[in-house]
């Protein structure tokens, strides 16, 4: 099964040699962007410029352009109220910096299951069942723990948008702050609105392998006055606004992006309608490259989960028993595929932490194989 697989995968991708699994494509006005921006090297003009065609785009009030999409998470679980000793839920099927961000407010991640969506029915009976109405009134006090559960992150996994409508719906029901991640998400919407516009706040990310890159940095979008103005107080190291004094009024971080990440980043945003319909081809010419091989299928929407996906990347389903020898046939052709992010429970720093049932997480894991996705991959 392996060689015949990897004969399919092989045939829709370019002949060169080796093919990333996400490679940025740099085909428009990166090399003038960035030029000019190093003329006018203390500027943040394009700073701005990536902020204001976010906040359009994404229909959001206001976007703080941060360093990382890491970074933008941590500002946004700070300016929804995160405390120190609070308990956060979060997917296990996702990239760990998730978790990790909720770990830099000195809070603890407590895990929720899901496959490539939370299953918001699972989680309404996962807090029905472990908590009870905090008199503090904050979120939910976990009856095991007797943390206060103040947060939920919704990750847009792989770039499919999450079920927001029922899952804010439960965050309503139990007090909970909602934040969406969509890190991976740029250009996938529910409906008539965009990733990246749901709950108090939500995220970006513009990491080298993101659909659209600024060589690095993020972003907060939020639709609330009192968080954005909190992010961005947490984000320019608390400084005071003065002409020329130079105080602080907070304990801040130094979390803005720099101008000229932005300025990758908007020459890459002009051409996202582009790359959306590209990640489409490959997506189409994947599904018939593997036609007809039995116990395989493209991870793609269904009918019932009206939502678009940017397929940031696009990912392979095979049984678990066969994962590791088709990944390793093709990385002997020096094309490189990903596994699914390890579920975080999985990892030693998270062992011990409190968590649902995750087998949904662990076996979708087991049978992801995310292709090479970058825009160069459609010849």
């Amino acid at each position: 099964m392996q060689v015949r697989l990897a004969d399919a995968i092989e045939g829709v991708l370019p002949k060169r040699r080796p093919i990333g699994h996400h490679e940025a494509a740099i085909n428009g006005k990166e090399w003038e962007c960035v030029t000019d921006c190093l003329n006018t090297l203390t500027s943040d003009t394009y700073v701005e410029v990536l902020e204001y065609k976010l906040s359009h785009y994404c229909g959001v009030a206001s976007v703080i352009a941060t360093s990382s999409g890491t970074a933008a998470l941590h500002l946004a679980l700070l300016a929804v109220g995160v405390q120190l000793g609070d308990e956060v839920l979060v997917p296990a099927s996702t990239f760990a910096g998730t978790a990790f961000a909720v770990t830099y407010c000195g809070a603890v991640p407590n895990f929720i299951d899901g496959g490539v969506r939370i299953n918001a029915y699972k989680l309404r009976r996962y807090l029905e069942r472990t908590t009870v109405k905090n008199p503090g009134g904050r979120g939910r006090l976990n009856s095991k723990t007797g943390r206060v559960i103040s947060a939920l992150i919704v990750v847009d996994l792989l770039g499919f948008p999450a079920d927001m409508a029922k899952l804010t719906a439960v965050a309503d029901e139990f007090g909970l702050s909602l934040i969406e991640d969509a890190a991976q998400a740029l250009g996938a919407s529910v409906g008539n609105r965009r990733c990246g516009s749901f709950g108090r706040a939500a995220i970006l990310s513009f990491n080298n392998n993101k659909i659209v890159t600024g060589n690095g940095g993020g972003a907060v979008l939020t639709n609330d006055e009192w968080v954005a103005a909190k992010v961005w107080q947490l984000a320019t190291t608390g400084r005071i606004k003065h002409p020329w004094k130079i105080e602080h009024d907070v304990i801040g971080f130094n979390y803005r992006m720099k101008n000229i990440n932005a300025a990758i980043a908007c020459a890459q945003f002009e051409q996202l309608d582009s790359f959306l319909s590209k990640k489409r081809e490959l997506l189409a010419r994947y599904k018939q490259a593997i036609k007809g091989i039995e116990g395989v299928g493209i991870l793609e929407e269904s009918e019932d989960w009206h939502g678009e996906p940017n397929y940031w990347l696009i990912s392979m389903l095979v049984p678990s028993k066969d994962r590791e020898e088709v990944q390793s046939e093709l990385n002997k052709r020096r094309i490189e595929t990903r596994a699914l992010y390890t579920p975080l429970h999985k990892l030693p720093m998270f062992e011990n932490n409190p968590r649902d049932d995750l087998k949904s997480a662990e076996i979708f894991a087991s049978m992801v194989i995310c292709l090479p996705s970058g825009i160069g991959c459609v010849q």
